[in-house]
């Protein structure tokens, strides 16, 4: 079995869109992703992907079909993937949230 160090604060930050950066890290068919949102994000587009995660700081709601989940520092995130489990973030003003996300490729 092979074994990797990464220093993932060596990794530099990429600007995705008004208020969401991010870093990741890729292996195999695994994404490993820090992402940072804040005041100003607007998630425009339903996602149907699936979601493992933990929110390291902030809050923040997640519209799962006209349904608001609220989320805290803390929680842990899972969400399946498919149009039943459609989801977009909501960042409200003065809102922030720091979340490491494993995504499959």
């Amino acid at each position: 079995m092979e074994t990797t160090r990464e220093d993932f604060e060596k990794r530099p930050w990429i600007d995705l869109d008004r208020g969401i950066r991010y870093k990741e890290f890729i292996e195999g068919n695994k994404k490993l992703k820090l992402a940072e949102y804040s005041t100003g994000f607007i998630e425009n587009d339903w996602c149907l992907k699936a979601h493992l995660g933990y929110v390291l700081e902030g809050n923040f709601s997640i519209n799962f079909s006209g349904q608001l989940k609220r989320f805290i520092e803390g929680d842990i995130i899972q969400i399946s993937s498919g149009e039943e489990s459609r989801h977009k973030l909501i960042i409200e003003r003065n809102d922030y949230a720091l979340i490491i996300l494993v995504e499959d490729l």
